[in-house]
């Protein structure tokens, strides 16, 4: 019998899956399944699955943990300083710049649509002459 993974309940009991994993090569140990029944085990090896790290599931699983890490700590870094000081924040203030890049954004918004137009208008009397 073989287990795939260390959340492999199809033969043994999860927790007992959980203390195979934990144990050393040739030791014996009593597990149980689902239905309770008791079996003698013994480990008589492991093995290893390389993760080829080019592959994107790889990339994409060290990007999401990256991620996650850097949140918890910029979370951890917050809740000392929340701590540490009294912080208020002025909503006044927030809105204020949330409106003044939105603004930005329309007005830049504005300029490229114009810029296009300008380009339109330009091809199209190129092409009168």
């Amino acid at each position: 019998m073989s287990i795939s993974s260390i959340n492999d309940d199809k033969v043994f009991e999860i927790n007992s899956v959980k203390m195979l994993y934990s144990l050393p090569v040739n030791s014996f140990t009593l597990v149980n399944n689902s239905e309770n029944k008791i079996y003698l085990v013994k480990i008589t090896g492991y093995n290893k699955n390389l993760l080829n790290k080019e592959g994107e599931d790889y990339k994409n699983f060290v990007n999401s943990e990256f991620t996650n890490t850097r949140k918890s700590i910029l979370a951890a870094y917050d809740q000392l300083l929340t701590s540490k000081y009294k912080i208020q924040l002025n909503q006044k203030t927030i809105d204020r710049v949330k409106n003044y890049f939105k603004w930005l954004l329309i007005e830049a918004s504005k300029i490229l649509s114009f810029d296009t137009e300008a380009k339109k208008i330009k091809s199209s009397l190129l092409k009168r002459k």
